[in-house]
């Protein structure tokens, strides 16, 4: 059965399921589990984040968040880029 997938602007209550997001991808990659831990803090989304980008969730109704991007402005244009952090997904569930 394929769950419809809703993609909307986070918010301030998200924070922890998107962190939660990003640790679980971070934690998948194929590299040393040192790696990883010491990786994993930069990745991180903080409060401040919401002021300087668009974050974006990728939500399941059963599920809850399951993808995250953050955007931000390219210059003086209107052109969205993802940021280093980029995009992450967990289908751990």
């Amino acid at each position: 059965m394929t769950q419809k997938t809703n993609l909307r602007a986070a918010r301030r209550r998200d924070l922890d399921a998107i962190n939660a997001v990003i640790e679980a991808a971070v934690m998948n990659w194929n590299l040393p589990e040192r790696i990883k831990r010491l990786a994993l803090p930069s990745y991180r989304y903080t409060n401040i984040d919401y002021e300087h980008l668009e974050i974006l969730v990728s939500e399941m109704i059963d599920i809850g968040i399951v993808g995250v991007a953050g955007c931000e402005m390219a210059g003086s244009t209107f052109a969205r880029t993802l940021c280093s952090s980029g995009s992450a997904t967990s289908w751990n569930w």
